[in-house]
């Protein structure tokens, strides 16, 4: 009878500890991404299927367009944390490549909970584990979103500026006033001063950052490219169902950048979804069908997602390789030591 006793006992420790690993594991980010990557690539799947249906008349669906797109995408994302990389590296903070890749891109699994402080949260977590001072994070944070959304609204004036795109007056107004107020707001005067005004508000010393008006102005080019590469892999989505002119190469890079506008001061709303389609799909509308425009909306947000997730777990796979690292560089050294 006790040994039955014991034996129970011991069965019941040991599903203990298993739910106890599984709990872990849940409340980890690896089973997040797995779940964001799963889901999204049922969605695509589930998309094509769609699209087959309402485009059957056309030519057949090309996938090697697809996979170009995808690639021409990921390198958007990727040129995106070299940009990054290059803002902390202005305001004193070296960083690899590596650590900044990890940095954006599980803090960008946050953007797809509703409010844009989950994302911006996620990252100063993150950057304090790397042991950036917040005042840096904060200030690359700024600085980064402020001109990103600059650029890409520059990116569609000057594409209409030269005639290869189409948008109403009140549309144009609106982003003219997005460039100026972001390049305001990323004044290094107006972002030091802001910065110090806080910091004495919570009695810490004022900071100097070693950041001048041509460094601006080179983050803002150096974003206006990525957003060249983001209009890219629109086009070869864009080929992937339908023809496409050479003059319509301009429209799709003008209304990929200016579609992330809407989407991204839509706070309330995870990752912009439906707001950045919606405005996508009204300017691609005046040179496409209405249904053509509308998957190509569809897919460009399956495509992003699938792209974001992916980068997210290569960034998890990463950590692990590190902790895995770090532990046994942690066990040789208590090996090394004499007893």
């Amino acid at each position: 009878m006790r040994n039955k006793a014991v034996s129970a006992s011991h069965q019941s420790g040991k599903c203990l500890l298993a739910w106890k690993a599984i709990a872990k594991w849940l409340r980890s980010g690896y089973f997040f991404a797995l779940v964001v990557l799963i889901s999204f690539l049922f969605v695509l799947y589930y998309g094509f299927d769609l699209y087959r249906d309402a485009f059957q008349h056309q030519r057949p669906f090309r996938w090697q367009d697809l996979g170009l797109s995808f690639g021409v995408l990921l390198i958007h994302l990727l040129a995106q944390v070299v940009v990054w990389q290059f803002i902390i590296l202005k305001l004193g903070c070296k960083l690899s490549f590596r650590t900044v890749f990890q940095l954006l891109a599980l803090a960008n699994l946050g953007a797809y909970v509703p409010g844009r402080i989950w994302q911006m949260t996620g990252l100063f977590y993150l950057a304090d584990k790397e042991q950036i001072p917040k005042k840096v994070t904060g200030t690359a944070l700024l600085l980064s979103n402020a001109l990103n959304l600059g650029a890409g609204a520059l990116v569609f004036l000057v594409s209409l500026s030269f005639g290869f795109a189409r948008a109403t007056t009140a549309t144009v107004v609106w982003l003219i006033l997005v460039v100026i107020v972001s390049m305001l707001v990323s004044h290094p005067q107006v972002i030091q001063g802001a910065l110090n005004l806080l910091l004495g508000w919570l009695g810490r010393s004022p900071v100097q950052f070693q950041l001048c008006w041509r460094d601006v102005l080179l983050f803002v080019s150096l974003y206006g490219m990525t957003w060249l590469l983001y209009g890219g892999s629109l086009v070869l989505l864009a080929g992937a169902m339908t023809a496409v002119s050479p003059e319509m190469i301009p429209r799709f890079m003008g209304a990929g950048a200016a579609s992330y506008v809407p989407g991204y001061l839509a706070f309330v709303v995870p990752g912009g979804l439906g707001v950045r389609e919606a405005t996508l799909s009204g300017l691609l509308v005046s040179y496409l069908p209405l249904q053509t425009a509308i998957a190509i909306s569809i897919f460009s947000r399956l495509l992003l997602v699938a792209a974001q997730a992916l980068c997210a777990v290569v960034a998890l796979l990463f950590r692990w390789i590190d902790q895995l690292s770090d532990r046994e560089e942690q066990r040789c050294q208590h090996v090394g030591k004499p007893k």
